[in-house]
Parts: C-alpha cells; structure tokens; sequence
C-alpha cells in the first residue's frame, strides 16, 4: 500500500506486537484485580470508546512511536471489553448452555471476518485506505456509544451472582 509505504515489515511487526502486548496487559490486569462488579460498566464503556478513538488516531499519526502507543492502548482496552463481556457471559448462562452459546459467538465472529475483509478490501479500492481506517473506527465508536444509555445492558455487565437474580436482567 502507497500510503504506508515508508513504515515497511519491520515497523508493521512492532506495531502488531505493540497490539498484542496491549491485549497481554490488559488479560493481566484484569486477571489480578478484583473489580467491583458494580463498577465494571463504568470500566468497560470508556475502555470500548478509548478503543475505538485509539484506532480512529492511528492512521491520523504516521509516526511509529505514537501508532506503537495507540495500538497497545487499543489492544489493552479490547481486552479489558472482551475480559468483561466474556466473564459476565460465563456467569449469566446456565453451565449446560455455555458451551453452545460460546460457540455460536465465535462462529459469529468468525464469519463476520472474512466478510469484514472483503468489504474492506473492495472499499480500499474506491476510498483510500487511512481515511476508510478511521471512517470505519469512527463507524464503531458511534456504535457504542448508544449503549451507554442502555440500562439493561449496563445491568448485564454489572451483575453480580452473589447479589442480584438473573429475572434482573433479563
């Protein structure tokens, strides 16, 4: 790609690598903190817009240090969401049905990619590629934001087993 021709293979892998380091970070905080799970939408809802603002940046920013920063503080906010929706799932559905429900997402996801790729691919075509890359960023920052004036879904990632009953959030 023309646009990103300067930054080369070796400037691609350490921002890769930044990605991954960012999502490491955010698995280890999330793992060895013991978050109130009444506050875990208060986390969980600025960490989703962060995410999506660090990705919006980051074609905006051509300089490696500051996209090595914006993809790790993408990767550790993608983690953070994931760790949170994923542990709120695991605690909401019933043991018989996690394996099925867990699966039918990572069919979802996994279908969405290829899908996602193509799309993007074809409009890479018509659109240059940083302005289509913080489009679609700005595109999923927009839809988040809504769900910070969803009571049920804040409920859902606030809930707490030991206090509330599932009829709460369902």
């Amino acid at each position: 790609c023309k646009q990103f021709e300067h930054l080369g293979p070796k400037s691609y892998g350490i921002i890769m690598a930044s990605f991954t380091a960012g999502i490491l970070a955010g698995m280890l905080l999330t793992s060895l903190t013991n978050f109130e799970p009444s506050r875990r939408f208060q986390i969980l809802y600025p960490a989703s817009l962060t995410f999506a603002l660090a990705l919006v940046l980051i074609p905006v920013y051509l300089s490696l240090p500051v996209m090595v920063s914006l993809i790790f503080i993408s990767g550790f906010c993608s983690a953070v969401v994931n760790v949170f929706i994923n542990s709120t799932i695991q605690i909401v559905i019933p043991q018989e049905m996690r394996g099925r429900v867990f699966s039918l997402l990572a069919t979802m996801t996994g279908s969405l990619i290829p899908l996602a790729y193509a799309t993007g691919g074809i409009l890479a075509e018509f659109i240059p590629l940083r302005p289509l890359i913080s489009a679609s960023s700005i595109i999923m920052g927009l839809s988040f934001v809504p769900v910070g004036f969803m009571p049920k879904v804040k409920a859902f990632v606030n809930f707490d087993s030991e206090k509330d009953k599932l009829e709460s959030i369902r």
